[in-house]
């Protein structure tokens, strides 16, 4: 094949199927074999090099109508355009002029008029690219509408490659049934994430009180704190919880016996910080605040309770005549000692001043049931008397065993 010969014909040849291919194409566009040889190459280099040529006789500027002047009467005019533009390889500068305007002193031939200066070629590809342009009429095309994604309702981001399928919307039974699967997809997700998180903080709160129970025994084997800053640390060790509550699951038949003991363990110091009786109703609270997401019922606690004598625990579930159920301390606790306390207390007020239950309540920080329940225990004894009046009800120190008939 001669070399000369080769150059002066419009396109390569295909070696496989003599297709006559583009001065451009690198692979073949009927069987796509490779144009690549040393042959091809140089009749690409000296097409490239005639086409620079006819480039470079084209004329520098080209003079283009207005949009007023352009086929199809378009409308829209433009004030003063100053524009940059770079076009892949082919830099170029664009200047626009001012274009005409009402009232304007320019003359017809600057205002119908818009030139283009170029730099570093690329007039010839801009010149044929108008050309088309203004073939197709390209400015009465209207832009396409971006596909929309069914689910968000925003636009898709999908590639150019990628097939767009039309949302599919399904009215009837069926779109309600469909709708409602969604709904519940996204609240299981939710609810799962939620209880991911509630788990990892359960296992982190566990952590912490396995380590406040291990300083709490190291504190109890050593005696490096005196004796209130001991009781401060343990009553924060309290307030942390408790580890590994007893369960009807892990305890079986044996579960009243040792929620009994678990709850001694865990409620004594706290009763008898609040002065040796408390009632049930509040050691429910705090033991079941204390158990964390292990919940016992008021029945399994009032059972637990009644085994206290059964195997010798420090506590009593004691029952006053109203009906309210407390727990009180064996060692440090008697209804003498308590009626002779509040006969003190009530002695020591000014004349005729008397205690109420919430007075009472108030100045030893129990409740205000179980502060009525001891004023009517000394009541009882004979110790102290009351005055019932549209104020409610006041005790006063018992004058009439004082007197002598």
């Amino acid at each position: 094949m001669n070399t000369s010969s080769a150059m002066d014909q419009p396109g390569i040849a295909c070696p496989a199927c003599t297709f006559h291919n583009d001065p451009f194409m690198i692979l073949c566009e009927m069987c796509g074999t490779d144009l690549q040889d040393a042959q091809s190459k140089a009749f690409m280099l000296h097409r490239q090099e005639q086409h620079q040529r006819s480039i470079s006789q084209l004329p520098s500027t080209i003079d283009i109508p207005p949009p007023s002047l352009l086929p199809g009467g378009a409308t829209q005019q433009s004030e003063s355009i100053g524009t940059k533009a770079s076009v892949n390889n082919n830099k170029f500068l664009l200047s626009v002029s001012s274009l005409y305007s009402g009232g304007s002193s320019k003359s017809t031939d600057e205002a119908n008029s818009v030139k283009l200066s170029f730099r570093a070629g690329g007039n010839g590809t801009f010149h044929s690219l108008l050309r088309a342009a203004l073939a197709a009429r390209a400015w009465e095309s209207k832009p396409k509408p971006r596909p929309i994604d069914a689910v968000k309702g925003q636009p898709s981001s999908l590639h150019s490659s990628a097939i767009l399928t039309p949302a599919i919307k399904v009215g009837g039974i069926s779109g309600i049934m469909r709708t409602v699967e969604t709904n519940k997809k996204a609240t299981d997700d939710t609810l799962s994430q939620a209880f991911q998180d509630l788990q990892g903080l359960m296992d982190k709160a566990a952590e912490m009180v396995a380590l406040a129970e291990t300083i709490s025994n190291r504190l109890a084997k050593s005696n490096t704190m005196n004796n209130e800053e001991t009781a401060t640390f343990k009553t924060y060790l309290l307030s942390m919880g408790i580890a590994s509550p007893v369960t009807k699951d892990t305890a079986g038949a044996v579960f009243h016996k040792e929620l009994a003991r678990e709850l001694v363990e865990f409620i004594l110091p706290i009763v008898e910080r609040e002065g040796g009786t408390m009632s049930l109703m509040d050691v429910y609270c705090v033991f079941n605040r204390a158990r964390g997401v292990e919940l016992i019922s008021p029945k399994d606690l009032h059972t637990a309770c009644q085994l206290f004598s059964e195997l010798n625990l420090p506590l009593r579930l004691r029952k006053f005549d109203s009906g309210l159920l407390v727990i009180q301390t064996m060692a440090r606790y008697s209804d003498d000692e308590v009626s002779t306390s509040i006969t003190k207390r009530i002695q020591s007020l000014p004349p005729g001043a008397g205690l109420t239950a919430v007075e009472l309540a108030s100045a030893i920080q129990i409740s205000v049931a179980l502060a009525q329940e001891q004023l009517l225990m000394t009541e009882a004894r004979g110790l102290i008397c009351r005055d019932e009046s549209v104020e409610g009800l006041r005790f006063y120190d018992n004058l009439f065993v004082k007197w002598e008939i």
